[in-house]
Formats: C-alpha cells, sequence, structure tokens
C-alpha cells in the first residue's frame, strides 16, 4: 500500500533495534505491545504525512533512542516536541501512552513501568474499597450535607488517608497511600454536587451514555440515561459500588479526588478536565476498563496539581491563581496586539469575562472532543507554572478572531468570546499562532 515504505522502515528498526534479543535489554510489556500495535495501525492512516509522523513517536519509545548508560531512559523532552505537533487519531493507545509520559505519571525509565503501573492500579483499587465503605457507612440524607462529621464515618474501621490540606494525593499513588490524616469528607452531599456537573458533561457524545460493560444500547436505555441527565438524581451511590455508564465512572474518580485531597476537594468544571483523560484512556485498545479508571484518576490528578493554584480560592491573586493567569494573559494579549487589547478595554471586555474558564477547563468546554484531544497534546507537555503553552492558545483564539471584534462593540464582544461563536478556524491555526 501507499504507506509500504514507512512500514518497512519500521520493522526494519525493530530489527536493527534488537528487539528480542538476549544482548538487549528486556523490555516492559507495555511497551512491546505498544511497539506491536502502532505498526499494525498505520493501514488506517489517512495519508503519508500522518503515517509519518506515527512512525517519528515511536522511534523516540525505541531501544536505539535509549541511552547507552542507562538503557530505559526516554528524551522526553523530545516526545513533547513532537507531541505539539499533534499525535494522529487513529492510534489512540500511543496518545494515551505519550499523555502518560509528558504528565510524569509513567516513568521516563521504561523498565520501571510495571511496577508503576501495578503500584498505581492496584493502590486505586484500595481508595475505590475504602470509598465503598465510607458510602455504606455514612448516612445518605440530606442532613449529612450540613457538615457535621458522620459518626459512622468517623467510625470506620477503613478511613481514607489524605494530605495535609491544600496538597494533592494524586502525583504518587504510593504517598497517597501512606499518609496518616483522615478524610473529612463527607461523601454524600460531595456526591450530590460532583453528580450535577457530570450529568451534564459532553452530552453531545453518545460514549458517555453507554453502559460500561458494553452492553445495552436499546431505547429503554436511552430512556433511562436521558431521565439521569435531565434529573437533579444524577449517579447515586449504588452506581458508585457498581458504574453502569460511563459518566457513573467519571464521578467516582472526582469523587474519590475530593476525598482524598480535602484542601481541593471538587470544584465546577473539573469534570470536563477529567472527561477528555477518561474518553482517551478508554479507546486505547491495550488497556482494561479498570486500567483506563485507575490512570485516569491519576493523571486527572498531576493536571489538577499542576493547575492547583487556580481551583484555591485562597490563592486567586498569586501568580498561578486565577487573577494572575488572568492578568498574564492580558499581558501577552497587550504586548502581541496593543490594538487590539486596547479595544477590548475600551468595551469593558478583560480577559476575567472571557478566558476564566478556557484556563480552568483547558478548553475542554469551548472545544469538540477530538480538537480537545488534538489541543492537548500541545498544553499536556506545558501545564505548570504560571506561564504554560495555554496563555498563548488564549490569546491566540483572541487574535483569531480580531477583524469581528475590531469591528464589534462591548455586547457584540463579550457574545463573541463568551459564547464561542467562533468563525470556522480550523484549530491547527490557532496552534501554530500560539506556538
Amino acid at each position: 500500500g501507499r504507506f509500504g515504505d514507512v512500514v518497512a522502515a519500521l520493522d526494519e528498526e525493530d530489527s536493527s533495534s534488537g528487539m528480542g534479543s538476549e544482548s538487549e535489554v528486556a523490555l516492559p510489556e507495555p511497551l512491546v505491545a505498544l511497539l506491536q500495535h502502532v505498526p499494525e495501525q498505520l493501514g488506517r492512516a489517512d495519508s503519508q504525512l500522518v503515517a509519518e509522523r506515527l512512525s517519528r513517536l515511536l522511534s523516540c519509545l525505541k531501544p536505539r533512542e535509549f541511552h547507552r548508560d542507562t538503557p530505559g531512559m526516554l528524551d522526553v523532552d523530545t516526545l513533547k516536541r513532537l507531541c505539539a505537533d499533534g499525535v494522529p487519531d487513529e492510534v489512540p493507545a500511543l496518545r494515551a501512552t505519550t499523555w502518560k509520559l509528558m504528565l510524569g505519571y509513567l516513568p521516563s525509565d521504561v523498565l520501571a513501568w510495571e511496577a508503576a503501573l501495578n503500584e498505581s492500579r492496584a493502590s486505586y483499587a484500595g481508595f475505590v474499597s475504602d470509598l465503598l465503605e465510607d458510602l455504606a457507612a455514612a448516612p445518605s440524607s440530606p442532613s449529612a450535607a450540613s457538615g457535621a462529621p458522620s459518626p459512622a464515618s468517623a467510625a470506620s474501621s477503613s478511613p481514607a488517608r489524605c494530605r495535609p490540606r491544600g496538597s494533592t494525593c494524586c502525583s504518587e499513588a504510593s504517598a497517597a497511600a501512606s499518609t496518616a490524616a483522615p478524610c473529612s469528607v463527607e461523601v454524600h452531599p460531595m456526591l450530590r454536587q460532583i453528580s450535577k456537573d457530570v450529568a451534564r458533561t459532553r452530552p453531545e457524545l453518545d460514549f458517555f451514555a453507554q453502559r460500561v460493560c458494553g452492553e445495552g444500547g436499546g431505547e429503554e436505555d436511552a430512556a433511562e440515561f436521558a431521565s439521569r441527565r435531565c434529573s437533579s438524581q444524577g449517579t447515586q451511590a449504588g452506581d458508585i459500588a457498581e458504574p453502569r455508564y460511563h459518566l457513573d465512572i467519571i464521578a467516582r474518580i472526582l469523587l474519590l479526588y475530593a476525598r482524598l485531597n480535602p484542601g481541593v476537594g471538587y470544584v465546577q468544571g473539573m469534570n470536563e478536565i477529567c472527561a477528555p483523560i477518561y474518553y482517551l484512556f478508554s479507546q486505547d485498545a491495550l488497556a482494561d476498563a479498570a486500567a483506563a479508571e485507575a490512570d485516569t484518576f491519576f493523571c486527572f490528578g498531576r493536571v489538577v496539581a499542576s493547575m492547583q493554584d487556580t481551583f484555591v480560592e485562597d490563592l486567586n491573586h498569586t501568580e498561578g491563581g486565577v487573577l494572575g493567569r488572568m492578568q498574564h494573559i492580558d499581558e501577552v494579549l497587550q504586548q502581541a496586539d496593543p490594538l487590539l487589547w486596547q479595544h477590548l478595554v475600551e468595551q469593558s471586555a478583560p480577559p476575567m469575562c472571557y478566558s476564566a474558564r478556557w484556563t480552568t477547563t483547558l478548553l475542554a468546554q469551548d472545544l469538540e472532543m477530538p480538537d480537545v484531544l488534538r489541543c492537548w497534546d500541545c498544553l499536556i507537555g506545558d501545564l505548570a507554572g504560571p506561564r504554560p503553552m495555554l496563555h498563548f492558545v488564549c490569546v491566540a483564539r483572541v487574535i483569531r478572531i480580531r477583524k469581528q471584534l475590531m469591528s464589534s462593540e462591548e455586547a457584540e464582544c463579550l457574545e463573541l468570546l463568551q459564547r464561542g461563536h467562533y468563525p470556522s478556524i480550523p484549530l491547527e491555526d490557532t496552534l501554530a499562532l500560539a506556538a
């Protein structure tokens, strides 16, 4: 076929790299599976460019790219640069792996992958078990929302283990499991808050309305799920114990995060961050449902940790807080396009009026899912710090509609910026401008 040269090159690399040779370091099973899976999917590539991009990304994970003194180490910086150009949609397993590497969930030493994954997934199973005990012990009546500790919860034989207030448990599974402070989050009131937001997550995608087991899907099933979306009930405690729909999984992940991180808790918009990660990991043909859920939990925690100040109200005015980030976006726009910046100031359209949602959800609410995944290929490698790539993408979004904004007055400007009434500008153009 038209991609025969690329496939042949990959086969040649496999042979020359010594995979399977006794003289080479034994590769972990997750990497071996990926190295075999990607070439098999090349036939789905719709262009030579996509096939070549897949080849370059895979080369970053090849044994010949390992450092001689540390044979398992990967060059993650090079991987980030390649991912910024986009990971092809044709192979979700490759995108999932690169995200895990860029977030630090997978170690840069591939020889440590299996141990790290096994530890994290086992820890997550323990978190779920503790949560279910709390749900069973704590009263579920609205009176539990008063904030008073539940005697049944306080007496739980397996209390959650949490980090100090303001920190996050998700950077390392072992650290979260070993801390000694009992969790103070009331699970039922928190679940009610989370379930309302989760029920509204990505209604345009059938995926989240599908049963986790892959069964169902008939008219009766659709009617039941539609009722849950429209009602205030949402995900219930029983759905946390035995999730039926993919949205129940997201609710469980968010509830666990809030329970283990009382200093941050749950903040509206976290569901929008969690959804794309879970959606991608669920499409990974090399991971089962349990692995997808556990990996989502830890990767979601790492994303939130990289922008944690954004979710803590007391830190709003710091450099990494919401207002500090808005100020940086304002400064970048003023420098990049002084005339447009001055026009928006005169029209009372500061960044706080339109970009707070962009920064707190990483544009997840403003892009279709395929574009979210593509955009995050670029963002995930540069999330940390008060001046991440996200801010430059936000400014690029404003500049891309410069003509419409300059010819609009206050109300029209705000509507253009807030409601996403954007012309059909390819995302790649926006990312190129941001770079």
